[in-house]
């Protein structure tokens, strides 16, 4: 893995912790550990597909920056945006 790619590789999990950070007063806490476990098991990809999941579930309400860095990891990690999204916008 190069220099580059590590960096972009932290960038989009940076940006994952904080996404699970800004929608923390959502969700119920063991919706967060298993984001959070996921996330630390190399799988961001299905932990934001299933914190995304769990976002439209309870039927929580999303600042449009929060929508916005969801759909931008979603790209980045090669997901359908417009299907992790779904719900939620």
């Amino acid at each position: 893995m190069t220099e580059d790619a590590c960096y972009e590789w932290d960038d989009l999990l940076g940006s994952l912790r904080a996404v699970i950070i800004g929608v923390s007063d959502a969700l119920p806490e063991q919706d967060l550990t298993n984001a959070w476990e996921l996330l630390e098991a190399g799988e961001p990809g299905i932990a934001l597909q299933n914190l995304c999941t769990r976002l439209y579930e309870y039927d929580a309400t999303l600042d449009p920056e929060v929508v916005e860095q969801i759909r931008r990891l979603a790209i980045a990690m090669s997901l359908d945006p417009e299907r992790v999204l779904r719900g939620l916008q």
